[in-house]
């Protein structure tokens, strides 16, 4: 009997970031967008949970099945 390999999950993804709560509402209206013209995204405002511990499930997300991290930065932050 032959063994197969583990099927990696597919990197399709488009995972927006950002750092600022102050962001929130743009990073908000840049992933429903994205959704509404068929990609598939995930984004911490829409995706978690008060409480969680947000970094485990950020970093599987990005190890395994993010294509692009988006990370929203406006000039006056830097």
């Amino acid at each position: 009997m032959t063994e197969r390999a583990p099927v990696a999950p597919t990197r399709n993804t488009l995972l927006p970031s950002h750092a600022n709560p102050e962001d929130n509402e743009f990073t908000l209206c840049l992933a429903l967008q994205s959704a509404n013209e068929g990609y598939r995204v995930w984004c911490d405002l829409t995706k978690l949970l008060g409480g969680e511990v947000f970094w485990d499930n950020i970093e599987e997300v990005i190890k395994t099945r993010a294509a692009k991290v988006l990370y929203v930065l406006f000039a006056g932050e830097l």
